[in-house]
This record gives structure tokens, C-alpha cells and sequence, in this order.
């Protein structure tokens, strides 16, 4: 599952809307941004657990997907927001970025073996909900609120993160 989620992210990646991320940065600033982003996460949870072991084995690799999509989302804002980039970063220095939110030191090159590292990580601490979710209804509350929680804080770690950009901590929104 970690080599399919690893050579997902770059499809991810060239998919999520650069312009789309920034011009919402710009008017309602990270925190409110990440705020929807966690939302949007927990709510694919949620949709995982709701009905057991039945939706689950849909909803948890759809969950699993948008969590990362909202990840690689949070992550271009964090960028922008510092000051970084003006146009879309490389994938392999978004993905750096990406590794040093979960901990994972990445070095100048970007390999498969970091790329599975760095899905290892996520599939760690997204598939902790995936037992909770078997239960119907309580798995809906457990899928919902891990993921919005897991959203939440890598928007936290962001903030703080070193990521290398110039310019000011993350501006909030007036």
C-alpha cells in the first residue's frame, strides 16, 4: 500500500490548484485555510466510519487520499503564506517540505525509498482511525475526528517549520 500511496503523490501533487490555494491564503489567511482544509478532512472520515465494516472498505482509501490531498494543499499554503514560492515549487522540494512536517529528514535527493518513508508516516498516523471506524456511527465520530485532528496538527507543525522560504511567519487574513 506505501509504494501505491508514494507514487500517488506526484499525481496529487500536479493535480492540487496552486492559484486557487494562494488566492484563498490571501483572503482568509492559513489559519482559517487549514480550518477548512482539517473540515474537509474530517468530513471524508467521517463518510468512512459511517456505516462500519460496510463503508469502510471504500472510505478509508478515499479518506486516506483526500487526507493527503489536504495535506499537500495545507503545505502549498504554508509556503505561499511565508513568502515562499510565487509559482508552484518543484515536487521534490514540496516533497522535503512535506517529509520535515512528519519528521522524516530528507536530504538533497529525492528518492522512491524517502517517498515510501514518507507514506509509511502517513499511513501510521491515518490508519489508526481505520480500526475505530468498523463500529457504525461511533466509527463516523473516531474517522471524522482523527482526521481533522491530523489536518489540524500538521497545520501547527507548519507554522513553526523552517522550511527554508524568506519572509515573515505566516500573515493572518484582516
Amino acid at each position: 500500500m506505501d509504494e501505491i500511496l508514494a507514487s500517488s503523490f506526484k499525481t496529487i501533487f500536479d493535480q492540487v490548484d496552486y492559484d486557487a490555494i494562494k488566492r484563498d491564503v490571501d483572503e482568509i489567511g492559513f489559519d482559517r485555510f487549514v480550518e477548512e482544509c482539517a473540515r474537509l478532512s474530517g468530513v471524508t472520515g467521517a463518510a468512512a466510519g459511517l456505516g462500519g465494516a460496510l463503508t469502510m472498505v471504500v472510505g478509508v482509501p478515499a479518506s486516506i487520499i483526500n487526507n493527503i490531498a489536504q495535506q499537500f494543499r495545507i503545505t502549498l499554503a504554508a509556503i505561499y503564506g511565508r513568502g515562499g514560492a510565487l509559482d508552484k515549487p518543484s515536487f521534490d522540494e514540496f516533497m522535503r517540505i512535506v517529509g520535515a512536517s512528519l519528521g522524516i529528514p530528507v536530504g538533497m535527493k529525492m528518492g522512491n525509498a524517502i517517498l515510501i518513508s514518507i507514506a509509511n508516516s502517513m499511513l501510521a498516523r491515518l490508519g489508526a482511525s481505520s480500526v475505530g471506524v468498523m463500529i457504525p456511527l461511533i466509527g463516523a465520530v473516531i474517522g471524522g475526528g482523527l482526521s481533522y485532528h491530523y489536518i489540524k496538527s500538521i497545520g501547527t507543525c507548519l507554522k513553526t517549520l523552517d522550511m527554508g522560504c524568506e519572509g515573515a511567519p505566516l500573515a493572518k487574513a484582516a
